[in-house]
């Protein structure tokens, strides 16, 4: 009889974690989108029922060459994101329709000169209008293992939804969500917000591109971090108003 010396047939190989354990594996319902006063942030946001992680697609050159056509990668587009947030009873305007007016406000308005008139404004600021969003995969336990963050978002089309009196549905708000970039933030061995006790993928720290004890140079600071425990971070930071120590239990930000 051969001996069964093939590869692994279960689905968690060692080296996806080798338990067997289903909590190793994102799933599809523990997330949490959060822009800000809008889904979360206070007693009238809306929450998130439905939304997606970004789309990017690449537009492409094309070179003619004999027979052939090459393609190559141009510039990149990040594709709308479909939104859907439960409509709670709330005592204040919906909060999809306040963002809405900060461009374009359907309300007529009481001036002389235009009575009755809406206002729109031109979206100059990318502050102004456009707001930055962040979206997280939690675990089973709330904690995060993955985060990205949209960067000047806005909703380029909304829907307050159909009504049906034969329905017992929760009202919703759909819209897309357009954005010019979008990147991820966790995890990320290079990213300036580090959390030592959210990188679940290390054993060492080493292996998180940090080590025990290191000094860095930033615009004329010296910056010196040691690692006391899991769960303490002791910072020294030294320039010319004197010594700053710092001690945060979960995490140091570099800006």
């Amino acid at each position: 009889m051969a001996d069964c010396k093939g590869e692994p047939m279960g689905f968690f190989r060692p080296e996806w974690g080798g338990t067997g354990d289903a909590g190793t594996a994102k799933r599809k319902f523990r997330w949490l989108f959060d822009i800000e006063n809008i889904t979360l942030g206070n007693d009238t946001a809306l929450p998130c029922i439905k939304a997606a992680r970004p789309k990017l697609t690449f537009k492409e050159m094309q070179a003619e060459h004999l027979n052939e056509t090459i393609s190559y990668p141009s510039k990149p587009e990040w594709q709308p994101i479909q939104l859907s947030l439960y409509d709670r009873c709330i005592n204040v305007q919906n909060p999809i329709f306040t963002w809405l007016k900060k461009q374009y406000n359907p309300v007529p308005t009481d001036d002389d000169e235009l009575p009755g008139c809406s206002d729109w404004f031109p979206c100059i600021d990318p502050l102004s209008f456009k707001v930055c969003c962040t979206l997280k995969l939690l675990d089973g336990c709330g904690n995060k293992l993955e985060e990205w963050t949209l960067e000047h978002c806005y909703p380029q089309n909304i829907d307050w939804g159909d009504l049906d009196m034969s329905s017992s549905e929760i009202v919703t708000v759909d819209f897309s969500l357009r954005y010019d970039r979008a990147f991820q933030t966790f995890p990320s061995k290079d990213h300036k917000l580090y959390t030592k006790t959210e990188c679940a993928s290390c054993t060492d720290p080493k292996d998180c591109g940090d080590d025990s004890e290191g000094t860095l140079a930033i615009n004329s600071m010296n910056i010196t971090a040691m690692l006391r425990n899991a769960t303490s971070m002791s910072v020294t930071v030294q320039n010319n108003l004197g010594n700053i120590k710092l001690n945060e239990p979960d995490f140091v930000m570099i800006i």
